[in-house]
C-alpha cells in the first residue's frame, strides 16, 4: 500500500512538473506573428494616418512600406505586410517624425493609409 502511495506521489509531482513546463511555453497571442489588421487608421483627433514618415516623397514605394512600418512600430507590431491607401484627404494626415518618434500634423498631405496590416 506504501508503495502504491509512492507511485501516485511520483506521478503527481512529474504531473505538476509537466503542466508547470507546458504553461511557459509561448502561445501564439505571444508569438512574433500576431497580425492585425487597420481600417482607416487615424491619429490625434480622428485625422487619417499618413502614407509617409514626415519629409519622404508617398510617390515612392518604398517610403510608402516605411510610412506603413512606422505606423506599425508604433502600435506595438514590428512591421506592415501589406498596405492600401488613398490619396483624397480633405482635412490633412498625421505623419510619423522618426526624428522626434511623434505624431505631426500635415495640413497640405493628402495621401493616407486605408488598410495597414500589422504583424
Amino acid at each position: 500500500m506504501k508503495s502504491m502511495k509512492r507511485i501516485f506521489g511520483v506521478f503527481f509531482v512529474i504531473g505538476l512538473t509537466i503542466s508547470t513546463l507546458a504553461s511557459n511555453l509561448p502561445t501564439k497571442a505571444q508569438s512574433s506573428e500576431d497580425i492585425r489588421v487597420f481600417l482607416n487608421p487615424t491619429e490625434g483627433e480622428n485625422i487619417p494616418v499618413d502614407v509617409v514618415v514626415k519629409g519622404a516623397s508617398g510617390l515612392n514605394q518604398r517610403a510608402r512600406q516605411q510610412g506603413a512600418n512606422a505606423f506599425c512600430k508604433a502600435n506595438q507590431y514590428t512591421q506592415a505586410v501589406s498596405l492600401d491607401f488613398a490619396r483624397d484627404s480633405t482635412v490633412g494626415t498625421m505623419q510619423w517624425n522618426p526624428k522626434t518618434s511623434e505624431w505631426e500634423f500635415c495640413e497640405k498631405c493628402t495621401m493616407y493609409l486605408t488598410k495597414v496590416t500589422c504583424k
